[in-house]
């Protein structure tokens, strides 16, 4: 019976090894979606963009000065250069910029006494993201403005338009307008002290300490386990092939039975996943520095969790009643797993209702589990997830040796 173990175990692999477009595409498949994501959203690392503003200031007040810094900030995703309107309006449409920002004579004495007035803003039509960052930044100080003003108005007004006589205010009114500032910060005072959003500091991790996280790092483990899935897909229709060339009903009349056949189908998908599997991490040490202390125990998660996924797929492959329909309820299956289990984005990154739906899904707790493990999480956290899979697995394979035994070659 060892001897059969051995030998089925050795044409399965070559079988699988002589096709190795197909094992590309598994694997490929989830690299490439996962590349793009983390690519639409920055990459893992690196400089991020800017929007850059042309701007003049034809103003050249306190105020206008202020909104040149508060545009013109490090933390802010703008580079401000100051030019003259006519060389500003060059350089727009010559295609270079985002947006062109003029701010006007009397801007600054406009915003204290809320008299009209506005920004002229020209954006780029080559772009469409870093326009509207401009845009978007202008309408918020524009909504603080107005909202300034009605909390603090009159008193901004009077200071604007200066004392009446004289070039100081008499002392009298100059009181009154501190006691009004004075009653209109204390009727706020409900509002803004304590602070409803409470700041909780920590010191950062040493540099060298960890991996540094990234979308892409975030999405490795979802990745990884998709292109599992696949694998775990593809190599689960081999069944029918092996029916459909009357290979399998010549083995299950033999002597060994399907438990010796469903054994060696096991053992050869989870050496191929568990390949694949450490390739991944590999590219993930490449890409992400990963702690090679961390990689064993990744590898035996993958494993444990592409053979699971395999038994899964196995499943639902004895159950349908021809090639094509098999294939059509392995991909109803596979891809709202995909979808809910982590793969395209991080379960910590989804709403809590669908990321708890996600959690108790077979891959959602293979993500769950290898996100610990490459995060530096402990080890006994992962048993009751490990032994989940073992009882879930095991129970496809008994349900799929009765099956091999009756009705999937009737």
């Amino acid at each position: 019976m060892s001897a059969f173990l051995f030998a089925a175990l050795r044409k399965d692999l070559l079988a699988r090894l002589a096709d190795p477009i197909a094992l590309l595409l598994w694997l490929g498949i989830p690299l490439v979606i996962g590349g793009l994501i983390s690519f639409a959203f920055g990459g893992s690392g690196g400089p991020q963009p800017k929007a850059i503003v042309w701007l003049t200031d034809e103003d050249d007040s306190t105020l206008s000065k202020l909104l040149v810094g508060a545009l013109d900030n490090p933390d802010m995703p703008l580079t401000v250069e100051l030019l003259a309107i006519d060389e500003a309006r060059a350089r727009l449409e010559a295609g270079e910029g985002s947006a062109l920002v003029r701010i006007p004579a009397d801007f600054g004495a406009a915003l204290f006494t809320e008299e009209p007035t506005s920004l002229e803003v020209v954006t780029n039509p080559a772009q469409r993201i870093m326009p509207g960052i401009v845009t978007g930044l202008l309408e918020a100080l524009s909504d603080a403005h107005f909202y300034l003003h009605r909390i603090a108005g009159e008193p901004l007004k009077q200071m604007a338009r200066g004392p009446l006589e004289g070039s100081l205010f008499p002392d009298a009114e100059l009181l009154r307008m501190t006691l009004e500032l004075n009653q209109i910060a204390r009727d706020l005072q409900d509002r803004l002290f304590p602070p409803q959003i409470q700041l909780a500091t920590e010191p950062l991790p040493e540099e060298g300490s960890g991996p540094s996280f990234s979308l892409g790092l975030g999405l490795l483990p979802g990745v990884l386990l998709m292109g599992l899935m696949f694998m775990a897909q593809g190599l689960a229709d081999e069944l029918w092939g092996e029916r459909e060339s009357g290979t399998l009903a010549r083995t299950l009349t033999g002597p060994v039975g399907a438990g010796v056949l469903l054994a060696s189908k096991l053992f050869s998908a989870t050496l191929l996943m568990s390949a694949a599997a450490c390739l991944g991490l590999f590219l993930g040490v490449l890409a992400f520095d990963l702690p090679l202390a961390s990689l064993p125990l990744a590898l035996a998660w993958c494993t444990l969790s592409g053979a699971s996924l395999f038994a899964m797929f196995t499943f639902l492959t004895t159950l349908a009643r021809n090639r094509r329909a098999a294939n059509l309820l392995g991909n109803l299956v596979l891809f709202p797993l995909i979808m809910l289990g982590g793969s395209f984005f991080p379960l910590s990154a989804m709403p809590s209702g669908m990321a708890t739906i996600g959690r108790w899904t077979p891959n959602g707790r293979a993500v769950a589990g290898l996100t610990t493990i490459l995060g530096g999480g402990g080890e006994d956290s992962l048993w009751p997830a490990a032994l989940i899979l073992l009882a879930a697995g095991g129970l496809f394979l008994l349900i799929v040796r009765r099956r091999l035994g009756g009705s999937f070659l009737r």
